[in-house]
């Protein structure tokens, strides 16, 4: 049997079913296996291709030896091969300066011998594009510059998608510019919740602004809200007072990293606004106060230092609906909630003040009702305000009895006046059957009237003159008491 080491110089074609027949090639064969057998060969010398396989042990189904010729490095030309197969550990390429170059296609898995341990191109030496189909799984998949994802991004059921930046880096999505529409950013989706969607778009169709927006479209029903805002905690932490959630508006110091940059408050736009489409229903100045055009509360409602302002309407009004055309409804209430046991003074009030351009408040007047003797009985009195001095001026007690000044219920009467009275048209006490009432006045400063039905006088007295009268009548039971001033 012959051995045979080639060290192959020119173009060797050759399969398992063909050889070459070609004159010249046997030729070169000729010579490199007389050398390695030791013999003297010439090139261009006439050996056949039948001598040739003589001499190389191919002839009479013999078959050769081929010891030592994959460790002979192929150098020079091109060899190609029908059918290359190689056993054992084969290595392509003497170093990093060499190239290989595939021109057919790759018909098996390509698997690295060890896991985990081999890479795909270098930091240097990139490949340009990868066109996949199916699944890319990876413990750690790194990529660096920009990258797309035509396909999206595709997890196993019950796995995470996590992105994390680096230390200082964040996630930075970038949405090419639309003209004339409100480019959406991010958009989240269920998969069987139809068109509804959670998405960040910009809210505006201006050029070269993006004013960040975050709107709930909602599709498939209407019996639930298009976006809901929740802030939930645990029971060990539902034990302070600080808001679960909290909406901030403020001034930044920095345009780079605003959220980090020195916060004070803002000077003259408003907190926030509610709209219904384009119309503003609602707002919230700079100082906390709510401009509202109607607000109905369904139950309890609890309101601290509140100011409401309006230079078209009523600032406040309240309205009970009713079907009934007849009744008094309660259409508004003021309550005074105390944690101890209420005594007597404990009160509510309505209080009148103004203000001017001098920016201070001025209290003018007070209604208001306080506790009397009884948990379930109250006084309604009216305050009024001197010089900045508030005081009351009139109180309508609980029986029903008029106080008017610094009065004190007597018990009796029930109008009681503390001071003079003056009267313009008289005043006047019950009514007389008596025929005729001695009078230069029609409209007497003062009768009083005490009446029976006997008639008429029977007798009557007059004092004083000039210009001051008072005439009595009297039937001797009843009588009737006339003082009269006479311009």
């Amino acid at each position: 049997m012959k051995t045979l080491s080639l060290l192959l110089l020119g173009t060797v074609a050759c399969s398992a079913q063909r050889y070459a027949t070609d004159t010249q090639l046997a030729n070169e064969a000729a010579v490199r296996a007389a050398a390695d057998s030791g013999k003297a060969g010439t090139s261009g010398e006439g050996v056949t291709a039948s001598a040739f396989r003589t001499a190389l042990g191919l002839g009479g189904g013999q078959s050769p030896t081929w010891a030592g010729i994959l460790n002979t490095p192929i150098s020079g030309g091109t060899g190609s091969f029908t059918t290359l197969a190689a056993g054992g550990n084969t290595t392509l390429g003497a170093s990093s300066a060499n190239t290989i170059t595939f021109t057919g296609r790759i018909a098996s898995h390509v698997t690295p011998s060890s896991n985990n341990a081999y890479d795909l191109g270098t930091t240097g030496l990139r490949f340009k594009d990868a066109w996949l189909s199916g699944a890319v799984a990876s413990a750690t998949l790194g990529v660096s510059g920009a990258s797309s994802l035509a396909g999206g991004i595709t997890t196993p059921a019950a796995t995470n998608l996590n992105i994390t930046p680096g230390t200082t880096g964040f996630v930075d999505i970038m949405k090419p510019s639309q003209t004339g529409v409100r480019e959406t950013v991010l958009r989240a989706k269920v998969s069987d919740g139809g068109n509804d969607a959670f998405a960040i778009y910009n809210g505006t169709i201006g050029d070269d602004r993006f004013v960040p927006a975050f709107g709930g479209a909602q599709f498939s029903t209407s019996a639930s809200p298009a976006i809901i805002f929740k802030a939930v905690t645990d029971a060990a932490n539902d034990t302070l007072t600080a808001p679960l959630m909290q909406f901030e508006a403020a001034r930044t110091s920095s345009l780079v990293d605003p959220f980090n940059g020195t916060l004070s408050s803002i000077a003259t736009r408003s907190l926030f606004r509610w709209l219904n489409g384009s119309v503003t229903v609602g707002e919230v100045s700079k100082d906390g106060q709510w401009a509202l055009p109607s607000v109905s509360v369904s139950g309890t409602s609890t309101l601290g230092t509140t100011s409401v302002t309006s230079a078209t309407f009523p600032p406040l009004e309240s309205t009970r609906s009713t079907t009934s055309t007849t009744g008094i409804f309660g259409a508004m209430r003021l309550a005074i909630s105390s944690t101890g046991d209420m005594t007597d003074g404990l009160g509510a009030q309505i209080s009148f003040s103004g203000s001017d351009n001098g920016g201070s408040g001025f209290s003018w007047g007070a209604i208001g009702a306080t506790r009397a003797g009884a948990d379930n009985t109250g006084d309604l009195f009216f305050s009024t305000s001197s010089v900045g001095t508030a005081a009351e001026a009139m109180r309508v007690k609980a029986n029903g009895n008029v106080l008017v000044g610094s009065a004190t219920d007597a018990g009796t009467g029930k109008l009681q006046v503390s001071g003079a009275v003056a009267m313009t048209g008289g005043l006047r006490r019950g009514t007389t059957t008596f025929a005729a009432r001695p009078s230069a006045s029609s409209n007497p400063d003062l009768e009083l009237i005490f009446t029976d039905a006997l008639s008429p006088a029977v007798g009557s007295a007059v004092a004083g003159g000039g210009t001051k009268r008072v005439v009595a009548i009297s039937n001797g039971t009843n009588y009737i008491i006339t003082a009269i001033i006479i311009p």
